[in-house]
């Protein structure tokens, strides 16, 4: 009913909102081009910023460019798992055996890895939304996966840290992780929605839908 009464051909706050009519702001042009820049260099990228923001969406946008016969981009959304629970979604989207023994499936994802650059020349990447609740031993495995003589996947960490309600020790582990990372890792962080550009968000939504 809103549609017609302010003349719009479709609904721009619908999470399904095509890649195509994503909105150029500053932003989101910053984190694409982050994400470009992990594409080429591989390691693990965190990149924060308060809920609602986009963050989901830019991923999206640049999963739909991304060469298929290239790289390999799989998505989590469930990040409160411990980490046997992690390796078993680890080894799932890999399309792997799992096993009872975390050294085993250790081993088996890194093989797995190292062969699809090697010899399918594709990059994996795994992308965990909502990363602020993944426990710090998945941290520390996901630093660990990565240490071979050269880095074979990407880690795409979507977090909420500027969430209000969010834990001290969630923000702790994402301080610690961005500090002792790989070299290979780029950081960004979206604008804190003030009150004056909380009330210009809907007008940069509304120009992507025009008038009937």
């Amino acid at each position: 009913m809103f549609k017609s009464f302010y003349g719009l051909t479709f609904n721009p706050f619908d999470k399904s909102l095509q890649e195509n009519h994503a909105f150029q702001s500053r932003d989101y042009q910053q984190m694409l081009s982050r994400l470009d820049y992990l594409k080429n260099t591989r390691g693990i990228g965190l990149f924060t910023a308060p809920p609602g923001m986009g963050k989901t969406f830019a991923l999206r946008c640049f999963a739909k460019n991304l060469n298929p016969n290239l790289f390999q981009l799989s998505y989590i959304c469930l990040s409160t798992v411990s980490v046997s629970e992690f390796y078993l979604q680890f080894s799932f989207e890999l399309g792997l055996d799992y096993s009872s023994k975390k050294t085993v499936m250790f081993r088996n994802i890194q093989e797995r890895l190292f062969h699809l650059l090697k010899e399918k020349h594709k990059t994996f990447i795994l992308a965990i939304d909502e990363s602020q609740y993944l426990n710090a031993g998945i941290f520390r495995d996901i630093k660990m996966l990565m240490n071979v003589h050269f880095v074979a996947w990407i880690a795409l960490l979507l977090s909420s840290l500027d969430n209000p309600i969010l834990p001290l020790s969630s923000k702790n582990r994402f301080m610690n992780l961005s500090n002792n990372a790989l070299s290979f890792t780029t950081t960004t962080r979206g604008f804190p929605p003030g009150k004056r550009k909380i009330i210009f968000i809907p007008g940069l939504k509304l120009l992507v839908a025009p008038a009937l």
